[in-house]
């Protein structure tokens, strides 16, 4: 049988904040296995004040592409974070990489996470994007020569609800 949900109070939406990022670039980095607010790429830095310290913050990310230039990296990642404080990461590589030219590491992902908020004070969130293992080139959702008949974007949506 399907799972059964909990009946919540409240669900209020104090407050939605948007962003987008132009994407199709191209980074190198250093690969880290523990991912820091300073690692990879930034997508992000929008700063966002809760208006409630009992409420939820839910940060939603349309879908990013990373693929390796070279086979350098081990992994491909996508972090959130307020300030320094690390909110959620997903990672990981296609399963089946060998099928890519030279095995190459790509994966695609988003962020769909909530945390409790940290109070009434402006804090920044952080999205970074990367790759773990040694240095090299990475796009991010593809670069200059593969824009889908325009420029590809990343969109981020931040809201706050009362729970």
């Amino acid at each position: 049988s399907p799972p059964a949900f909990e009946t919540a109070a409240g669900g209020k939406v104090l407050q939605v904040a948007v962003a987008t990022f132009t994407a199709g670039h191209v980074t190198s980095t250093n690969g880290s296995n523990d991912v820091s607010s300073t690692d990879g790429y930034g997508l992000f830095a929008t700063s966002f004040t809760p208006t409630s310290a009992s409420s939820k913050i839910i940060i939603s990310s349309s879908t990013v592409s990373i693929h390796e230039e070279a086979n350098n990296y081990n992994s491909c990642w996508v972090a959130s974070f307020y300030d320094t404080t690390r909110i959620a990461v997903t990672s990981g590589t296609w399963h089946s990489n060998s099928n890519f030219v030279s095995s190459y590491n790509a994966a695609y992902f988003s962020i769909n996470h909530s945390v409790s908020s940290w109070g009434t004070t402006a804090k920044t969130i952080n999205i970074r994007a990367g790759m773990d293992g040694s240095s090299g080139t990475f796009h991010i959702n593809g670069s200059s020569l593969y824009n889908m008949g325009g420029q590809a974007q990343i969109g981020l949506t931040i809201m706050e609800v009362e729970v």
